[in-house]
């Protein structure tokens, strides 16, 4: 029996909630670096870093059969973080 099978509803929305503003908390920072066409103070090894450690933890959380919430957020924060990760190649150029 997966894991999502015994989730409760509270579980599946507290999740999804989390999940909403994980994945946002990268977007101020993004709007951010394109506004001022700089990345100055952020190293280029906590954007790749990110960006990497989102593949064997969303791969893990997949296999685990977790809530759907759980198993998109590590997409959405590699997505965001490799985002933040070209911006620091490109405007500390």
């Amino acid at each position: 029996m997966s894991a999502s099978a015994d989730a409760t509803p509270a579980s599946n929305v507290l999740g999804t909630i989390g999940t909403v503003f994980w994945c946002i908390q990268l977007v101020p920072q993004i709007w951010y670096n394109w506004r001022r066409k700089k990345t100055e103070g952020l190293p280029p090894a906590m954007g790749f870093l990110w960006a990497i450690c989102a593949v064997p933890m969303g791969v893990y959380l997949i296999l685990q059969e977790v809530n759907l919430p759980m198993q998109i957020q590590p997409q959405i924060f590699g997505t965001f973080s490799a985002i933040i990760w070209a911006q620091i190649l490109h405007y500390d150029q």
